[in-house]
């Protein structure tokens, strides 16, 4: 079902740049560094001035704006543009994900609506399937944007937002794919990994594990996805072929995202451990206890893993396991990007920037509203943050 939508008049652009104004002038920028105290200046002769011109030469406030590009330019950004996806009646923004030349965002009723990057146009809004079935992912394929619910794949025009097709999952899905060429590897609830070909419209293969699974899988190098079920089995199957490159069991699921290099895959586990699995073999290279459930995704870059553990964030060596820097001060989160050769921190109320040789924070800006924050890539990427109400603010390298 087509959502009708009108192109922006002037009135409505002027309401949503309020819109995107006020929620600018609620974002709060704090710096590693308390600011310098202006230094007191002693006139040589103490000569009355007039009133009029003391209050002439005081600063002017500065606008909503000015303090909101201030807050952006901290973390190396500006501002774009303020834009809107449609949210219906009583329903919040479940996924928004950048495919292409479009942010696609949906709502939980799955009002799907593709907002161009360039210019925020609201290109088409369309409800995928029913406002009643689960989706758990958005992926791109050519020309075709790819709504993947329990059972079936959404197949969507990305310019006119036409529905083209429709197929069905052999298996009911419980998590967001893995897309390798046009392989969508997802797991499922039956204790399955199972790859369909949307070419094809059909299951190219499908591998048993032992137990549901319900941590999205996620790309280990070229070609193969690192899959784990809730009983705390591990498998890292070759994408394309359905092949089993490697296998190896930990005491209980993982607690949070995957995190994954060319050759290795990382899990922070329920059972109190990190484990760093090798991609082929699957054996461990190497395990850091913890006194409590993880529950951080870890993340690499370059040489290193950054992960929230119980004692607050920390880097980790990607190869040894061992502890480079301990923020204690950040306790949850993960590393979305890398700008200007500084980690970038969300943590579901603020954006802050870490160095990476310490893990000093160097400036945080509060995000209220924000409930979703994605990227085009990680590193040095164009920032889009939405709220569960749809409006989005997109941020470019400065």
């Amino acid at each position: 079902m087509a959502i009708a939508w009108t192109g922006a008049s002037k009135a409505a652009t002027a309401v949503m740049m309020a819109a995107g104004l006020a929620f600018a002038s609620g974002c709060s920028l704090r710096s590693g560094d308390q600011p310098a105290q202006a230094a007191a200046v002693t006139p040589a002769k103490a000569e009355a001035k007039p009133a009029a011109k003391a209050e002439a030469k005081a600063e002017a406030p500065k606008s909503a704006r000015d303090l909101m590009v201030e807050q952006y330019a901290a973390l190396g950004y500006r501002l774009e543009w303020i834009g809107y996806a449609t949210v219906l009646p009583g329903a919040k923004v479940r996924h928004a994900e950048v495919l292409g030349d479009v942010l696609a965002v949906q709502d939980t009723r799955n009002a799907l609506t593709a907002v161009q990057t360039r210019d925020a146009t609201a290109r088409w809004s369309q409800i995928v399937g029913d406002e009643f079935i689960n989706t758990f992912a958005l992926a791109r394929m050519g020309p075709t944007l790819v709504a993947c619910g329990e059972s079936e794949l959404y197949l969507i025009d990305a310019d006119s937002g036409n529905l083209v097709g429709k197929q069905r999952l052999e298996r009911v899905v419980n998590t967001a794919p893995v897309q390798v060429d046009n392989l969508l590897v997802f797991g499922t609830a039956q204790g399955a990994a199972i790859a369909h070909h949307v070419g094809a419209g059909r299951t190219a293969w499908l591998y048993s594990i032992d137990g549901p699974v319900n941590i999205d899988p996620i790309a280990v190098g070229e070609g193969a996805v690192g899959v784990v079920a809730s009983s705390g089995q591990v498998l890292i199957m070759d994408a394309r072929g359905g092949v089993q490159l490697g296998r190896a069991r930990m005491f209980d699921n993982a607690g949070a995202g995957l995190g994954a290099g060319s050759d290795t895959l990382y899990v922070a586990s329920l059972d109190q451990s990190l484990y760093a699995f090798a991609r082929d073999g699957g054996f461990t290279r190497w395990r850091v206890r913890t006194e409590q459930p993880l529950r951080g995704q870890p993340v690499l870059t370059g040489s290193r893993l950054i992960v929230a553990m119980p004692e607050g964030v920390q880097a980790l060596s990607a190869a040894t396991g061992k502890a480079e820097w301990t923020n204690t001060d950040l306790k949850s989160g993960k590393l979305i990007g890398i700008r200007n050769g500084r980690g970038l921190w969300w943590d579901g109320a603020a954006l802050r920037t870490l160095e990476l040789d310490t893990g000093k924070v160097v400036a945080s800006m509060d995000v209220p509203g924000v409930s979703l924050v994605t990227t085009d890539q990680f590193t040095d990427g164009r920032l889009y943050l939405v709220t569960d109400k749809g409006a989005i603010t997109k941020l470019s390298p400065r």
